[in-house]
């Protein structure tokens, strides 16, 4: 690459050469590959528009599913937790025939390839809390209860060395199936007024030191929905936050702090 020398500044392709900005430093090159227009509008490049279509389809459920985490348990997110759930869109979409590029998202019928992922890849919600608890939804599907009964803490609790307490996490979270609209040529959620509607609920602070745990009982309801449809599903998950006590606060560590996908209703 070479600098640019001359008085005026330009960032763009000219007669198959490109200028530049790169850290403050103007630059230039020779261009190489298919520029932006080409592969939005030629022929040629046709296949890789409807790839890259699905590829968008898989990511934009991602945007929902953050939408409370993000606020509320960031610490609990992996760096690869994207690309994992991407992942898993995409693999939903493969499983249905018609045109490439306006497959179906149907998240609804593949509950089963959610369940169960956690949100590290590093520290799994098993590696940190191991004691046996239930999940179930209400009728309707607005409503997760999250039940542990009595538990010995140090046997199912990874103590981090700055924590004095832990809660255990409910979060309850509608996510809706996706499908091509040939109107504005983008997918987009079936049921827009559920999708990314959220509920997080958690448990009372819990001593380390105790040695038993009491019956754990959190309830999780989506606000303003008064029941899920069959084409929106409703992801559990449970984690686990650890604090330290100081006088009367608690203040949260982000040590141990683990998060998965139990259930999804």
């Amino acid at each position: 690459m070479k600098k640019q020398i001359s008085l005026l500044k330009v960032q763009a392709t000219l007669d198959g050469v490109t200028f530049y900005q790169r850290k403050g430093v103007n630059l230039v090159r020779m261009a190489s590959g298919p520029s932006k227009d080409q592969i939005l509008t030629s022929p040629s490049f046709e296949k890789l528009r409807k790839n890259m279509s699905e590829f968008g389809a898989g990511m934009k459920p991602i945007k929902a599913f953050y939408k409370g985490l993000k606020k509320n348990d960031r610490v609990a997110i992996g760096s690869k937790l994207s690309l994992k759930l991407a992942k898993i869109f995409r693999s939903i979409i493969s499983r249905y025939p018609g045109e490439r590029g306006q497959r179906p998202l149907q998240i609804s019928m593949h509950k089963a390839l959610l369940a169960g992922v956690d949100l590290k890849d590093n520290l799994l919600l098993d590696d940190v809390f191991s004691a046996p608890f239930s999940l179930s939804a209400n009728a309707t599907r607005n409503e997760v209860t999250l039940t542990v009964a009595p538990f010995v803490i140090g046997n199912h609790v990874e103590r981090p060395t700055d924590a004095t307490h832990f809660q255990l996490v409910n979060y309850a979270l509608a996510l809706s199936d996706y499908a091509f609209s040939n109107e504005d040529k983008s997918y987009n959620p079936v049921n827009l007024p559920f999708n990314g509607k959220y509920a997080r609920a958690v448990s009372d602070f819990i001593a380390l030191d105790d040695a038993l745990s009491p019956n754990i009982s959190v309830v999780a309801t989506l606000p303003e929905i008064a029941a899920l449809n069959d084409t929106t599903s409703l992801l559990s998950l449970v984690g686990i936050r650890f604090y330290e006590k100081i006088e009367e606060n608690y203040y949260a560590t982000p040590t141990n702090a683990a998060m998965s996908i139990a259930e999804v209703f």
